[in-house]
């Protein structure tokens, strides 16, 4: 079945929805069928299994990364 975009987010937060015939405005998903929905930890396997199925991986929120971030760095001003 073919849903919106803003339908899939909204039914599957934080997830990652492996999709196909997907439909574009630009570069922006305007709706696709469902093929399955992962979580962080199976996505990536999924995807190796799955890599000549022409399907499109998308995460329903930003950001895969959970848990702190922290970096050093320098600002020179002149």
């Amino acid at each position: 079945m073919r849903e919106s975009w803003d339908a899939i987010v909204k039914k599957y937060p934080d997830k990652w929805v492996v999709l196909k015939n997907v439909s574009f405005i630009g570069s922006d998903i305007d709706s696709a069928e469902i093929v399955c929905v992962k979580d962080d930890s199976d996505v990536f396997d999924y995807q190796d299994e799955h890599l000549d199925d022409n399907f499109t991986f998308r995460r329903t929120t930003e950001g895969i990364i959970n848990g702190p971030i922290s970096a050093n760095f320098t600002i020179e001003l002149n």
